[in-house]
């Protein structure tokens, strides 16, 4: 039933062309408030849907970073940085006196955590509703998703240290030690992508297999995400570093994989 909806809303947002996962959030929604006997009509266990997002976010991300060419790659990722940065910092000011405003807010820190989780966006959201878009700032807004990742869901953690113990003698001396796991996400997540790339590059199998070799790709692309993960890295960054390193090396078949 949850997939005949998922069709359905498939087909009409092609129909009235806009983007599918509005129609599949708003299902989503609607499906999530069916009760019966008071409790949820439709019920999958937590676990279940973590896996499923991991796999769906890595095979996303690799399946943009790899159509990227590495010169296009590097000439964008410096403007998307900049315009991320932005972005958090106007946000970190207006959303954050906003939020203080409505939600009656008096802790400061409470309200920049709320304002720099917002400044965040998915990268498989992004790339799914620009995928189809042509037009040159598709890409940039595609590489933006990627490159405010780590930020965002770094930033919040560091607030909340800040806010457990806060002090003016040590503020200075927090934000520092903050340093080493902000460029630890940016370096083993890279680090991990340009690793399982040469791996990649060195073990692909000279003859194509139609079920096999794209299945290879997957596991490849999941591999480096847990690896970067568990290194305390970035797993988005990391499968957006093997994705380059795969769609700038010759392989057979490539399109089709």
């Amino acid at each position: 039933i949850v997939l005949i909806i998922g069709i359905i809303s498939t087909i009409i947002s092609n129909k009235l062309q806009i983007p599918n996962i509005l129609l599949l959030l708003l299902a989503g929604i609607l499906i999530g408030n069916l009760k019966i006997q008071s409790g949820p009509l439709i019920q999958f266990p937590e676990l279940f849907l973590t896996v499923i997002a991991v796999v769906t976010l890595a095979i996303i991300v690799f399946d943009a970073s790899s159509s990227f060419k590495l010169r296009e790659f590097t000439e964008l990722s410096s403007k998307a940085f900049k315009l991320s940065v932005v972005f958090l910092m106007l946000n970190s000011i207006f959303l954050t006196i906003i939020a203080m405003k409505i939600f009656h807010i008096k802790n400061i820190f409470l309200a920049l955590i709320f304002s720099t989780m917002m400044s965040g966006t998915s990268p498989s959201a992004v790339i799914t509703m620009l995928g189809n878009i042509k037009s040159r700032l598709a890409p940039l807004l595609k590489i933006e998703s990627i490159v405010n990742t780590p930020l965002i869901v770094l930033l919040p953690f560091i607030l909340i240290d800040f806010l457990q113990t806060f002090s003016t003698q040590s503020f200075f001396s927090q934000f520092i030690d903050q340093i080493g796991p902000l460029l630890q996400q940016f370096v083993s997540g890279i680090g991990a992508g340009i690793v399982m790339g040469i791996v990649i590059s060195k073990v692909k199998p000279k003859e194509y297999s139609e079920t096999l070799t794209p299945l290879a790709i997957i596991t490849a692309a999941l591999a480096t995400y847990i690896l970067a993960e568990n290194l305390g890295g970035n797993g988005v960054l990391a499968v957006t570093t093997m994705g380059l390193f795969f769609g700038n090396i010759h392989v057979a078949h490539k399109v089709q994989i």
